[in-house]
């Protein structure tokens, strides 16, 4: 299961500048506090599934990197303790629109999607939901729509189509599927739009030597992050509110990861 949060730690390099922001498991531990203490890992995705739920992850490097995998198929922790065996410094998991999905045809109002962050109407509506096919530009090109995907509703008039809107984009505190946990490196959570900013510049995962630009990960001060900047909307008291978090965390915690 997992609950919604705010950041608390980034992917940085060592240059100084930030990739994204994270939000941190309740298991494993945490990420440096400094710059200065941290290290400088390559980051890897698995030669074989990047969702990375098979027993064994088969990867380049035999230790230290931080290996990015994706949300689905199996729960967080599986994930993180299958990278913790291959070698794996610290694990990122990206989250991704058919996790949000969670085997449903279509998005809850308020809780997975706002349509005043970006709305459009489909003709027809692709199998599964979480199908390319089911996205419109309106969502990628909305300021106001920080996932940049759209998601089906349950909305549907036979004049209009199907309604599709703007998915939520937001970060969850990863939780363990025991009191136990046998994870001991960082694992941390990241959104869909950063994980597709990474993904889509293969220079982030090439290899590089000691002294050049690495990355690296480090815990982050919650008290100066712009609240904006994970929702990308001015709905952020409404988005932080208790009704909004008992909604939404009552959801994930009936998910498995």
């Amino acid at each position: 299961f997992a609950l919604s949060t705010i950041p608390n730690a980034e992917l940085l390099l060592s240059d100084g500048s930030t990739v994204s922001y994270l939000s941190m498991a309740s298991f494993g531990s945490k990420p440096a506090e400094d710059q200065e203490t941290a290290d400088w890992l390559q980051l890897l995705t698995p030669i074989t599934s990047i969702k990375g739920c098979e027993d064994e992850i088969t990867v380049q490097n035999e230790s230290g990197f931080i290996l990015v995998l994706e949300r689905g198929d199996c729960s967080f922790e599986q994930k993180s303790k299958a990278g913790e065996n291959a070698g794996a410094s610290a694990v990122i998991i990206v989250n991704n629109i058919e996790s949000v999905y969670a085997e449903r045809y279509y998005g809850d109002d308020k809780v997975d999607y706002e349509c005043e962050n970006g709305s459009d109407w489909l003709d027809i509506v692709k199998s599964p939901p979480w199908s390319d096919e089911n996205d419109t530009k309106v969502c990628s090109s909305d300021s106001k729509c920080q996932s940049e995907v759209c998601m089906l509703t349950n909305t549907t008039y036979p004049s209009l189509g199907t309604k599709v809107c703007c998915a939520w984009d937001i970060f969850l505190t990863m939780g363990g599927t025991s009191n136990s946990s046998t994870v001991t490196i960082p694992s941390l959570f990241m959104s869909m739009k950063e994980g597709k900013e990474l993904f889509g510049n293969p220079d982030f995962f090439e290899a590089r030597s000691e002294g050049e630009n690495l990355p690296s990960l480090r815990t982050f001060d919650q008290r100066f992050f712009d609240f904006n900047m994970v929702i990308g909307c001015c709905h952020c008291n409404d988005f932080f509110s208790l009704k909004y978090q008992v909604k939404r965390n009552k959801f994930e915690k009936s998910r498995r990861g």
